[in-house]
Formats: C-alpha cells, sequence, structure tokens
C-alpha cells in the first residue's frame, strides 16, 4: 500500500474517532473576523492651539533672523491692507490680573505714556495666537494681532508712543492662577517718522532672538535698511529673565 494511501485511512480514522455517535463530522467553528482583528489604538488628540518650541519663522542660518519679509507673522494675524484673513484661530485668554510690560530695548522704549502711567496700565488683551509649553509654572501665550483690532490696549494707543504699532505680537508668561502676567514685545510692525521692524525666534531652550530694523527712504524711490539692534532674551523656570544686547 502507497504512502498516500496509507495516510488518507489515518486521517478518515481521526475523523471518525471524534465525529459525534450520529456519524456526521463536525465543521470547524466559524472564524470572529471583529474577534480575531485587533483594535486600533486610541487616537491622541493634539491641542490646536498648542505650539512646540521652536516657535517663529523657518531659519537656515542666523542671518535670517532679520529676515522682514518671512510670511510667519503676518500668517498669524492675516493682513487688513489686502484683505487677507488671519490663518491661524484665536482661542480666549484666562482672565489675567495685572500685565507687567517688559522693556527689552530701554534705548529706544521708555515703557512710559504722556498720561504719566507706565505702559502696563493700559495693556489688555483677550484672545492669544498660540499657546507654547509651560515653562517652570507659568503658562506661555503668544498675542498677536493688527493694532487696528484694538485688542491690545483699553485707550487711545497714541497716549502711549510704545503702543503706536500696524501689527505687533507679545508673549505673555503667565503668573499660577493668572494673578499676575509679563509681556514681552517680540514682533512689532510701526511707522512714526519711518518703518521699524521687529522680528524673533524662540529656540528649544526658550532664549529668544530678537532683531529690529529700521528702513528710510533713499531718495530714488526705494528703501535703506538699518540694523538697530539684535539680543537675547533668556526666559529661566524660575520666572527671571536674563537681556544680552548682541548688536546695538
Amino acid at each position: 500500500m502507497s504512502r498516500r494511501w496509507t495516510y488518507l485511512l489515518v486521517l478518515l480514522a481521526t475523523l471518525g474517532c471524534s465525529s459525534p455517535g450520529n456519524g456526521e463530522v463536525t465543521a470547524p467553528p466559524e472564524l470572529d473576523v471583529a474577534e480575531a482583528i485587533p483594535p486600533s489604538p486610541p487616537e491622541v488628540s493634539v491641542a490646536k492651539d498648542l505650539h512646540p518650541l521652536p516657535f517663529g519663522p523657518d531659519l537656515s542660518d542666523a542671518s535670517d533672523l532679520c529676515d522682514v519679509s518671512s510670511p510667519f507673522f503676518l500668517e498669524l494675524i492675516g493682513n487688513p491692507h489686502l484683505d487677507q484673513p488671519a490663518q491661524v484661530a484665536s482661542y480666549p485668554l484666562p482672565e489675567l490680573g495685572p500685565i507687567e510690560f517688559i522693556v527689552v530695548d530701554s534705548a529706544n522704549r521708555s515703557g512710559k505714556c504722556s498720561d504719566g502711567r507706565h505702559i502696563s496700565s493700559h495693556l489688555k488683551f483677550a484672545s492669544y495666537k498660540k499657546r507654547l509649553p509651560p515653562l517652570g509654572d507659568h503658562a506661555m501665550y503668544y498675542v498677536s494681532d493688527a493694532a487696528r483690532n484694538q485688542a491690545y490696549t483699553e485707550g487711545d494707543p497714541d497716549v502711549c508712543p510704545d503702543l503706536r504699532f500696524d501689527y505687533y505680537g507679545f508673549l505673555l508668561q503667565v503668573a499660577p492662577g493668572g494673578e499676575t502676567a509679563r509681556s514681552f514685545l517680540l514682533y512689532s510692525h510701526r511707522f512714526i517718522d519711518a518703518l521699524v521692524v521687529r522680528t524673533f525666534y524662540i529656540d528649544p531652550d526658550y532664549r529668544i532672538h530678537l532683531c529690529e530694523k529700521e528702513f528710510t527712504d533713499d531718495g530714488d524711490g526705494g528703501s535703506e535698511m538699518t540694523l538697530l539692534w539684535t539680543a537675547t532674551l533668556e526666559l529661566l523656570p524660575d520666572g527671571s529673565f536674563n537681556i544680552q544686547k548682541t548688536h546695538s
């Protein structure tokens, strides 16, 4: 007898022993496809308002810090002059106590207003564009808008020369519970006697690199650019900060 026939007889005998008494062969149980496929892991929800560090325009090298043509800043704000809406939503800020205005460039801004009050007493903010990672126990918010929306001061901005902007961007460092907050002016686009533009980049260690340029008419229909200053603002987890001018 060939080996194939021997295998067939053994297989039939095995099926006969395992069959019920009526001689019927029991069909194998059906496979539950739903049980066989493991469930997909739950989707991780990432808050749309949260932005990791670094934060700022893409920099290929350090010189790009002073590139005022980067679309990063106006993408957050929009361009009212061209009827271009912001590409980033605004979110309501929690209720905040007094907001302290930190003068980063004391040579160009005094922090004082013509009514005798400090600029801090004029600041108010209702919404923010991006929430950055917390620093120590401080919450961090980037607030940015077009000045004509009057979303940064309770009064007439002309009272405070330091608050005369076309566009602005503040970083708010908020103490636990919102009892107090600090504001750092990181981005501004303003024209008084000349166009002055401030840009920034926040690196992963909460070092904020700042650059301010001035543009004046060159008399031939173009403009001349003057680098006013650059600085590094280092924010520390304990709430302290250091400002170091790197060019002035």
